[in-house]
């Protein structure tokens, strides 16, 4: 039989996403049986189950011929049950649209011989404009079995983050040969402002650029300090 089970958590705050993870049976007539129950109970007053935002898991089947490898369609492969119930919740297979036209597979044998992309994840039309970075890999646990399906739901109302800022390593300041070098480094540009501060002003070689390269160059020491420390 199959297996079904519905979680519901606050995301971001008070935003909530409701997720339906689903184990669908590897017989035709169980398998379109499971998409029929879960509709009756999602539908049922009696229950009173949240709609999934995400629907995902392994299906055991697929919706169309070019999710196979030999290319072809199966007698489980897109149950009319399974058609109701994502007309049903408004779900769509977002890796699919995502990539209309390519090919990937989470399930394969051994050898090779027999692939298909029978684990997906269904989202709601909301969900599914801010999903990312989807990818299908193989996982550690088997490389003869199913793939690792993962993406990333965005925050539209979060701040934009960047790349961060490179920081010098603070052991470095206690490193004889770092700060040798740096003080070095230093002289040569109190050298070279005073000897400015003595002619017109440069545009392209002042003070302001002899400290700019200064600081340019201390970065790149310590970046290949570090790297030398680390290697030790």
């Amino acid at each position: 039989p199959g297996r079904a089970l519905v979680t519901r958590f606050e995301w971001h705050r008070g935003d909530f996403l409701t997720i339906l993870a689903v184990y669908a049976p590897t017989d035709p007539r169980e398998n379109k049986a499971l998409w029929a129950k879960i509709h009756a109970k999602l539908d049922s007053d009696s229950y009173k189950l949240p709609f999934p935002d995400i629907l995902l898991g392994d299906f055991n089947f697929v919706e169309d011929e070019i999710d196979r490898f030999p290319a072809a369609m199966h007698d489980i492969d897109a149950p009319d049950s399974f058609d109701d119930l994502k007309g049903f919740l408004h779900i769509t297979d977002s890796w699919r649209a995502t990539f209309p036209s390519d090919t990937e597979w989470t399930w394969r044998n051994a050898a090779r011989t027999s692939m298909s992309r029978i684990d997906r994840v269904y989202t709601t039309e909301m969900v599914n404009r801010v999903t990312r970075n989807w990818e299908i890999s193989i996982s550690g646990v088997s490389r003869n079995d199913h793939s690792r399906v993962q993406f990333e739901i965005a925050n539209l109302e979060a701040p934009e983050i960047g790349p961060g800022r490179w920081a010098m390593k603070d052991y470095l300041v206690k490193d004889e040969s770092f700060m040798e070098e740096v003080m070095k480094l230093a002289l040569d540009a109190q050298k070279e402002m005073r000897f400015l501060q003595l002619s017109a002003r440069d545009p392209s070689r002042n003070v302001q650029t002899v400290w700019k390269k200064f600081k340019d160059d201390v970065a790149s020491l310590a970046r290949r300090r570090t790297k030398s420390i680390a290697c030790k």
